[in-house]
């Protein structure tokens, strides 16, 4: 499944030869950011692996974030649309562990 969002703020699911409106998951947002986490957020309940391929920083903390709420645990991953840059694995145990700083 594909879930593409262009301008109109409708997104469209893509699977196999089907196409379908997901006005679920309409949003009238103007930040791609906040679009893209809402999009996966919808989508985790029916999907096996969810990957975004973004590099922007803003969206991998909001995935971090929302990801490690109750109830998810779809796999998902992060890859930058640049084939060099290194694909996150969001759901890695111990990411968001605490570090100590020196001041």
């Amino acid at each position: 499944m594909l879930v593409v969002t262009g301008e109109d703020s409708c997104p469209i699911k893509i699977r196999m030869e089907e196409r379908r409106s997901r006005y679920e998951l309409e949003n009238q947002q103007e930040e791609a950011d906040t679009i893209i986490v809402q999009q996966v957020l919808g989508c985790a309940g029916e999907a096996h692996h969810i990957s975004v391929v973004s590099d922007d920083t803003d969206v991998f903390v909001l995935l971090l974030h929302h990801y490690h709420q109750p109830g998810l645990d779809v796999p998902l991953i992060m890859e930058s649309p640049c084939k060099e840059r290194a694909i996150v694995d969001i759901n890695v145990k111990g990411l968001l562990t605490p570090f100590p700083c020196e001041t």
